[in-house]
């Protein structure tokens, strides 16, 4: 009741100029407080999209090197070696127009790890294609 009788007891002008501070006050703080926040948000998530993108075409553009095979032994034969000690049976190896079909088969966990370490060493397969026999895994690949 006070509040409103200083209010009443104030010259127009004052009044007025009270009320253009207040409405600047509110927006000077609704600035600070929803507006500021939010920009920050865009400009950090912006920058994390700029980073990321940079990282993946970096990845891209990154290509496998393949591992050149023992001097004198053909990539066929460095295959077929590495596959036979890692406990794998080679059905098939077929080289044509400077591409190796290769068939083979054995436990799906020593051959899962030897298809890793082939693509890192002789890098990216054209095809590869796993299917179960009973409790063995066959794969058949390109490269």
């Amino acid at each position: 009741m006070k509040g409103l009788q200083t209010w009443k007891a104030l010259s127009p002008r004052d009044r007025f100029l009270l009320k253009g501070l207040t409405v600047f006050v509110i927006g000077v703080l609704a600035f600070q407080m929803l507006w500021q926040p939010s920009r920050q948000r865009v400009t950090s998530v912006e920058r994390h999209y700029q980073q990321q993108l940079a990282l993946a075409q970096q990845v891209n553009s990154t290509q496998p090197q393949r591992a050149l095979p023992v001097a004198g032994q053909p990539l066929a034969s460095t295959i077929n070696d590495s596959a036979e000690a890692a406990g794998l049976k080679v059905q098939q190896i077929e080289v044509q127009n400077e591409q190796l079909r290769l068939t083979l088969s054995g436990d799906a966990h020593a051959l899962l790890k030897w298809l890793a370490e082939l693509e890192r060493d002789a890098g990216a397969f054209q095809t590869l294609t796993l299917e179960k026999r009973g409790s063995h895994l066959e794969a058949r690949l390109v490269l």
